[in-house]
């Protein structure tokens, strides 16, 4: 029951938060953990802390497990065949360029 109610307030807090479906994973913590360990960085995160990993997902872990969601909004590719989104990790935004010289927006 307990793991029930963690996955429906895993699930529903982002999307009343953001208003739409976030990109988020949940790893449950097995018997006697004490830590997490963020999956893309293989750093170890104490139970009840939050952090943000070198992919911009914003992670939690508590005693029942680790939740992360991408804090990046992809913007709205209006021209698939001409623009591509960036990403930029360090600033944890994403922006929409051109194809060929992703030093012009689209």
């Amino acid at each position: 029951m307990k793991c029930l109610l963690f996955g429906l307030v895993v699930f529903l807090v982002p999307l009343l938060i953001k208003g739409e479906f976030p990109d988020c994973e949940t790893t449950f913590l097995e018997q006697g953990q004490t830590s997490c360990i963020d999956n893309t960085d293989g750093i170890q995160h104490d139970l009840d802390s939050t952090w943000i990993n070198s992919q911009c997902y914003k992670c939690h872990c508590s005693s029942v497990g680790m939740t992360c969601c991408d804090t990046i909004v992809p913007p709205n590719n209006p021209n698939p065949k001409l623009c591509t989104v960036q990403y930029d990790y360090d600033t944890c935004q994403a922006r929409v360029v051109n194809r060929d010289d992703p030093s012009l927006p689209c």
